[in-house]
């Protein structure tokens, strides 16, 4: 629900403390779904035998082969961020948050193929630990302090 004070032609960090938490909660809520759709979309591939689909078409075919995805993705990737650009239509930019969380869902998946089954050091769960633990430090600096930590912008790139 807005607030009947927000003003859309002055930016979100110029806005009152009520619009920026309102703001805040819509971000999170919209990388949440994000993140869902991007585990949804990996489980599937990985239950459904088609994340070891992709990894042997890409470990058969050489190079082109990944020039084909990387191609692919490309094009996803373009049409979801013009979907997502669409202010005009809410759903279209649904559908591109979704499309490109679901690209990249299929582009992750035979390197999570190939790295759960050749390491079992556990690399992938110690770097999602690292990363949530991460978000978590930074979310709670940030909503907490209330401080603009976007002087971070260059080290989270």
């Amino acid at each position: 629900m807005a607030d009947p004070a927000y003003v859309s032609s002055i930016p979100v960090a110029r806005q009152t403390a009520e619009v920026r938490a309102q703001f805040l909660i819509k971000v999170y809520t919209h990388l949440a779904l994000a993140v869902g759709a991007f585990l949804a979309v990996e489980t599937a591939l990985f239950l459904g035998g088609g994340a070891e689909a992709l990894y042997d078409f890409l470990a058969s075919g050489g190079g082109m082969t990944w020039l084909l995805i990387l191609g692919g993705f490309m094009v996803v990737n373009w049409i979801g961020t013009q979907a997502a650009h669409n202010l005009a239509n809410p759903q279209a930019q649904y559908l591109g948050l979704f499309g490109i969380a679901a690209a990249e869902a299929v582009i992750f998946a035979p390197f999570l193929y190939w790295v759960f089954n050749t390491d079992g050091s556990g690399t992938v769960a110690g770097a999602a630990v690292i990363t949530l633990a991460g978000f978590a430090a930074l979310t709670i600096v940030g909503i907490f302090t209330s401080k603009d930590l976007s002087v971070l912008r260059p080290l989270v790139m």
